[in-house]
């Protein structure tokens, strides 16, 4: 069975300083459009994934829910997972193996550098992942 993941870094965020802690950053308008413009090209590729997972950081979070939106799911199925924030590569690989086994495609937004680096990581470790395989 193929099994798809969508990996996503965050919309376009305020700039540090506006807000008093990195966690509570959000988007900004052109973060929005970026969201919204990721989902409408997903749709067109036909991937819906049936699973949504996110950074619970309002930025990582609202994208997720945007992109669920477009794609005709409902943004409150988006999982918020605080784990997501300054998560390390390994800490996001477990999560990847930790997806259900019957979810065909699955969607995780987080944070650089985090999020980028696990695409290698997946590649290095693909034989020996369930969802990947």
């Amino acid at each position: 069975m193929k099994r798809t993941l969508v990996i996503i870094r965050h919309g376009k965020a305020e700039s540090f300083g506006i807000v008093s802690e990195d966690y509570a950053r959000t988007l900004v308008p052109d973060g929005v459009k970026e969201a919204k413009y990721t989902g409408n090209e997903l749709k067109k590729a036909g991937i819906k994934p049936q699973w949504y997972l996110a950074s619970a950081a309002p930025r990582a979070f609202f994208t997720m829910r945007f992109i669920a939106a477009a794609l005709g799911s409902d943004p409150e199925n988006v999982i918020g997972d605080k784990s997501l924030y300054a998560a390390t590569r390994e800490s996001l690989l477990a999560v990847v193996r930790s997806l259900p086994q019957d979810v065909d495609c699955a969607a995780i937004c987080g944070h650089n550098p985090e999020i980028s680096d696990l695409i290698p990581l997946l590649a290095e470790h693909s034989g020996g992942m369930p969802f990947l395989n």
